[in-house]
């Protein structure tokens, strides 16, 4: 109680001598101002936004961001209700990845606090976060596939909020064993955080739909190049770090994979549409009937 007394009343003494005026009853502890919303879109037509659902990290100020790709979301499931489509499954879907992004990208700032004091660890899970952005969230959000029916499955299929945070914990902890040696730490050894590379500056010249997989290769096969590097900053204990092995490993098959959809409309390519259904043919099959019998003439649809 003096302590916080003693904090409060370097600004607030009025508090102070009210507090002190009094008898304390009790007190609470509050260990954080953080909070999460289990749902933000439903079925039944309600929709939760921006701060009223969650708490964002203030550090980058992404809170506006995030509640312009809410409001996006929400118009496509208005539009496709006004059109007649069961939107319950999309607004689900919708609902699946705003949560993965906003959990994504609040966590990942929050982590910072805890190497902040230390440069090395701090400007490389900055370069990562920065990397992830530009080639992965923003090409996204750029060719609609946020509020898109097919593109949105496609984010929910292989973005999941655990295999994020999985991929990031590995990395963190590489990056935390390496920054241990003191000659790792040194100037020379840093790069440089926000990089035409890592800010993906040849896909923003058109920022076209057809070059996403090539972005998404470029940043899989640059986090290889990365965890290599830093492995080989570990000499022979490199060699023994298997679980590291098996995510460089993954991130080349995941790029190489990739490769066969260059130039490719994610949306469009047969090999996606075929993996992945739209759940509004039911809803579609309705409108058109709907159509048919307002007709003056009697079609096949």
């Amino acid at each position: 109680m003096e302590q916080f007394l003693q904090c409060v009343g370097r600004e607030h003494e009025v508090i102070v001598e009210l507090v002190r005026s009094g008898t304390v009853a009790d007190t609470n502890f509050y260990s954080s101002y953080m909070w999460e919303c289990r749902q933000r879109y439903s079925p039944d037509r309600w929709y939760i936004i921006g701060d009223a659902g969650d708490t964002v990290d203030p550090l980058y100020s992404v809170g506006m961001a995030l509640s312009t790709v809410q409001i996006r979301q929400i118009a496509a499931i208005i539009e496709r209700d006004s059109h007649g489509f069961d939107t319950a499954e999309f607004t689900k879907d919708l609902d699946t990845a705003i949560t993965t992004l906003q959990r994504a990208v609040t966590r990942d700032t929050t982590q910072l606090y805890e190497c902040m004091q230390d440069a090395y660890q701090c400007h490389l899970r900055v370069h990562l976060a920065v990397t992830e952005i530009f080639h992965l969230a923003l090409p996204l959000l750029m060719n609609d596939y946020y509020w898109d029916p097919l593109g949105v499955q496609v984010i929910n299929r292989f973005l999941t909020l655990r295999s994020l945070q999985d991929d990031i914990k590995g990395f963190q902890g590489l990056i935390r064993e390496v920054g241990a040696d003191p000659k790792n730490r040194e100037l020379q050894n840093f790069i440089k955080v926000q990089s035409g590379a890592s800010m993906n500056s040849q896909f923003y010249e058109y920022h076209r739909d057809q070059e996403i997989p090539v972005s998404l290769s470029r940043m899989l096969f640059s986090l290889a190049r990365l965890r290599l590097a830093l492995l080989r900053k570990l000499g022979w204990r490199g060699l023994i770090r298997f679980s590291q092995h098996r995510s460089l490993l993954k991130d080349v098959i995941r790029g190489l994979v990739l490769s066969f959809f260059h130039g490719t409309k994610l949306r469009e390519s047969r090999l996606v549409r075929m993996g992945f259904r739209e759940r509004s043919g039911g809803a579609s099959d309705r409108r058109a009937t709907l159509q048919v019998r307002d007709s003056d003439e009697v079609r096949c649809v």
